[in-house]
């Protein structure tokens, strides 16, 4: 895995420098590139899902930035570090050939996690309940990468088309026993289409598909046993002893998206309705202290069935814009839906024919249910001057609602919030090309209403109530950042380069057993560059 990032970060050079020449060739007919991160609000297709919205950029654009990040804290999920370092280097951009407009990123991280424990996973779906872990946890260092491009061209005067590929790898590693190494992958594809129906309505469509994998290995040097946890949801578990111990995910994911899209003179609507179906397979088996190949397939049964995942996701955007002159009003709502279940396998060891050690499963059951719905509303207004934010004030709100049973015992955790915020900014021209923007945000949560029942689990005291009080918990949160830009030139090239830094702090009012009204703080910095 070291030896591919090197040849994946080499790559991103030789994007960088290729994309830099390209856009040097053009640059006499390129104005001083602007805020690059305004894009998604300038052409708000860009925050729907059909890669056809990458041909509405009208322009050659390139950005890239190296960030540091620091987090720290005690208001945190479980298995989540105490405290987080990383840095990442980072780049995206436009380019148009003749009728081909292309998109591509590229974006590299390492980060050091502290004190993370009751987690030996990198890249399951976030509601997976299927997880492993250790009680003991330790120091963990992770590299992720990511890589997208697009293609996306105009068929004839109604029809368009893209294609849309993303990769995403990463490892994690702890280098005290025991020692889990983790090397796991997500990619998809997903191409769409855009049909003018009528001069100012379009519908599209795209499809996606998504590939996973991921490979545990944890080993020991001391030759010690040590407790592996099987997790099934709300804290319940299996447990594994011994030196070692291995288990793989593989997963795959269809879905698609349909858009209905109304632009008239000033104003714009944009509709999507989506549909996604996921599931994830694990399997355990023990690794040997020199073994360092991946687990097996599914469907040995030389392998334990440690859960396979399920979920359907509904969903609603949509997006309603006024653009007049360089004001621009943007009212976008949210609604998603999220069913998900967790099967079971019960099973026991026999010996076969052959003489050899085998699972077989005795009963498949639902295990685990979950349902999710999710709705928010944000509301931005925005008075640009010369493709640079002169004003900016917003407004956002989000209800969730979450229902977790297990089975069959009904073990229940239930909850609402409701979360509202407030943002602005502004941005003041200086001498000598100079631009400084500030940023702030603040926004509170609150619980509306919860229940939960843990009776009889034995890690109630130490997993369940901890992570429900920490999802249910009141908290307000306060970010502020600033952004100082110059205008230049690189050689015939008009560029901005630009620095930035920002600070978030979260507080909780939790005084329980498990919190004592915690915190958390993170800090970031970063520079960058527009071509």
């Amino acid at each position: 895995m070291k030896f591919i990032y090197k040849n994946i970060i080499l790559t991103g050079f030789i994007c960088l420098y290729t994309a830099a020449t390209c856009n040097a060739q053009s640059g006499d007919s390129i104005t001083s590139p602007a805020d690059y991160s305004l894009l998604p609000i300038q052409y708000t297709g860009l925050q729907t899902s059909n890669p056809v919205a990458y041909i509405e950029v009208d322009r050659d654009r390139m950005n890239g930035q190296i960030t540091y990040n620091h987090t720290s804290g005690d208001y945190k999920y479980i298995s989540d570090p105490r405290s987080m370092n990383s840095g990442q280097v980072a780049l995206e951009g436009f380019k148009r050939v003749n009728k081909l407009h292309f998109y591509g990123s590229f974006s590299y991280n390492i980060s050091g996690l502290k004190g993370q424990k009751w987690k030996d996973v990198l890249m399951p779906s976030q509601g997976n309940p299927f997880i492993l872990g250790d009680s003991i946890g330790g120091d963990y260092d992770n590299e992720r990468f990511a890589i997208k491009g697009v293609m996306a061209s105009t068929l004839n005067k109604k029809l368009k088309w893209a294609v849309a590929v993303d990769y995403n790898g990463g490892s994690s590693a702890d280098q005290s026993d025991p020692r889990p190494r983790i090397d796991a992958t997500r990619y998809s594809i997903y191409p769409g289409i855009m049909y003018n129906l009528l001069p100012d309505w379009s519908i599209g469509l795209d499809f996606g598909y998504e590939g996973y994998k991921e490979v545990i290995s944890v080993t020991t040097t001391t030759k010690k046993d040590h407790n592996y946890f099987l997790f099934q949801g709300l804290g319940n578990y299996t447990i594994e002893s011994g030196i070692s111990h291995g288990r793989q995910y593989k997963g795959t994911a269809f879905g698609s998206n349909a858009q209905i899209k109304w632009r008239k003179n000033i104003y714009e609507n944009i509709l999507q309705l989506g549909y996604k179906s996921n599931e994830e397979k694990s399997e355990d088996g023990a690794v040997s202290e020199s073994d360092n190949s991946s687990v097996s397939g599914s469907g040995n049964s030389n392998m334990f069935r440690s859960g396979d995942y399920k979920e359907t996701i509904y969903s609603l955007m949509n997006i309603f814009s006024v653009k007049q002159g360089q004001t621009s009003h943007i009212l976008k709502v949210n609604i998603d839906n999220n069913n998900s279940k967790g099967i079971w396998y019960d099973q026991k060891k026999i010996t076969n024919s052959n003489n050899q050690q085998i699972w077989e499963i005795y009963n498949k059951s639902v295990k685990y249910k979950n349902k999710t719905t999710k709705i928010g509303l944000d509301y931005i207004w925005l008075k640009e001057r010369s493709g640079w934010k002169d004003y900016m004030l917003g407004v956002a709100a989000e209800f969730e609602q979450h229902k977790t049973t297990l089975l069959p015992d009904m073990h229940l955790q239930k909850y609402s919030n409701v979360n509202v915020a407030i943002k602005g900014g502004k941005t003041f021209r200086l001498p000598k090309n100079f631009q400084l923007g500030f940023d702030l945000k603040a926004s509170y949560q609150r619980n509306l209403s919860s229940k939960a029942d843990f009776t009889g689990l034995a890690l109630a005291n130490l997993w369940s109530y901890p992570v429900f009080e920490y999802l249910t918990s009141d908290h307000y949160r306060g970010d502020a950042s600033f952004k100082l830009s110059k205008q230049t030139r690189m050689g015939n090239l008009p560029s901005t380069i630009y620095l930035t830094a920002g600070a978030s702090y979260t507080k909780s009012a939790l005084d329980t057993d498990n919190f004592n009204k915690p915190d958390r703080i993170g800090i970031a910095t970063s520079f960058g560059f527009t071509f």
